[in-house]
């Protein structure tokens, strides 16, 4: 007959493993979040470089005639995109609606965590909210959606790689 006796410290570490693999609130609020930001900061750039061919809903619509004449006169000094060019309103800094949406520092900008694996990103910004509809850079497309996924499973194997070397 042959008898087994637990081996209780075994047991702890496998279920520490087990408790370790597991991701918490705080690291899908932390690190994970900061790892998401990166690709919608990402995406944001991309959008305003092609000036919306890469968002849902394809290329910005082109402006009215009179509007893009006086956009010529304004925004020719500067070289710049009229979304560069100011902010959401005149005397403003420049670059600010840029600067709201790509920059996860700023005050107006949205980047967080909903629960479960649910996440916001975007800009609050009265502007930015009235251009949403027509040239949206919040809405994403089925393979900006695959880049989100790529990045947390790209985290997550991270945190897993780092977990086995800890245990070695």
């Amino acid at each position: 007959m042959i008898t087994m006796r637990p081996n209780r410290a075994g047991f702890q570490r496998l279920r520490t493993l087990a408790e370790a693999v597991k991701m918490s609130d705080a690291d899908r609020s932390g690190p994970a979040l900061t790892i998401l930001n990166q690709v919608h900061v990402k995406q944001v750039r991309q959008a305003f470089t092609s000036r919306g061919a890469s968002v849902a809903g394809g290329p910005w619509p082109a402006w009215s005639e009179r509007y893009a004449v006086w956009r010529r006169k304004n925004t020719s000094r500067f070289g710049r995109s009229m979304m560069r060019l100011r902010g959401a309103y005149r005397g403003r800094a420049a670059d600010q609606l840029f600067r709201k949406s790509t920059m996860p520092g700023a005050p107006d900008y949205v980047g967080q965590w909903l629960g479960r694996l649910r996440y916001a990103f975007g800009f609050r910004d009265d502007v930015g909210f009235f251009h949403d509809p027509t040239r949206s850079i919040i809405r994403k497309t089925a393979r900006q959606h695959r880049e989100f996924v790529a990045a947390f499973v790209r985290f997550y194997r991270a945190r897993i790689r780092q977990i086995a070397r800890a245990v070695r």
